[in-house]
């Protein structure tokens, strides 16, 4: 069907060549075309319509999300999320964390664990597809070592009874490695019990 459609198109285009510039009607084509699909383009404005990387790979049903909320984390405890990305495949991640605190945010690559902990519901984020993500997600894990440490981040939400909450994000996306697991930690540093929630967005990219 492609094929086709590129010949339909190719022989208007030449006749549009005639009377046009044959540059931009060249160039249109090779902008809509890659062999295999054809992108949408607005009548309209003569432009190509684009979405970024996550809003198509919901439109695939490959992207996942996973969160948890967890009450009265005493001051300087953890409220960890561990994940084990499937044999396979890379898990792209975006990671945030909400806060009624002050708060250390930090990944951790390739970590063990004695015990995994509670399952993560994963949820695909189209609700029409039928696809399931073969990354596992689980709260409160026995961590024995932590692996490789990623960058920490200050969530400056506040202290004592002087806070008013906050939220941090994660460095844009991280990608892990396949077959091995690795911990989402948020540390309450603000003086007192806190409400953390961990948010995980990801899609998976098999191994070549």
């Amino acid at each position: 069907m492609p094929d086709q459609a590129f010949q339909i198109l190719d022989g208007k285009l030449d006749k549009l060549i005639e009377q046009l510039d044959g540059t931009f009607a060249r160039r249109v084509m090779s902008i809509i075309f890659d062999g295999e699909s054809v992108a949408n383009v607005d009548r309209s404005l003569l432009a190509l319509s684009v979405m970024d990387e996550i809003h198509s790979q919901i439109h695939r049903g490959k992207l996942f999300t996973a969160s948890y909320v967890f009450e009265g984390v005493a001051d300087s405890a953890n409220a960890d999320i561990l994940f084990t990305a499937p044999a396979g495949a890379n898990v792209h991640m975006r990671h945030s964390c909400d806060v009624g605190g002050d708060a250390y945010l930090q990944l951790f690559k390739n970590v063990t664990a004695s015990a995994d902990g509670t399952a993560v519901p994963i949820t695909n984020m189209n609700q029409v597809s039928v696809l399931t993500a073969g990354t596992l997600a689980y709260r409160t894990p026995t961590i024995t070592d932590t692996g490789s440490a990623l960058p920490q981040r200050y969530i400056a939400a506040g202290s004592a009874g002087h806070a008013s909450g906050g939220q941090g994000l994660g460095f844009g996306e991280t990608i892990f490695p396949a077959g091995q697991k690795h911990l989402i930690r948020a540390t309450n540093k603000s003086g007192q019990a806190r409400t953390i929630a961990i948010n995980l967005h990801f899609y998976e990219v098999d191994v070549a």
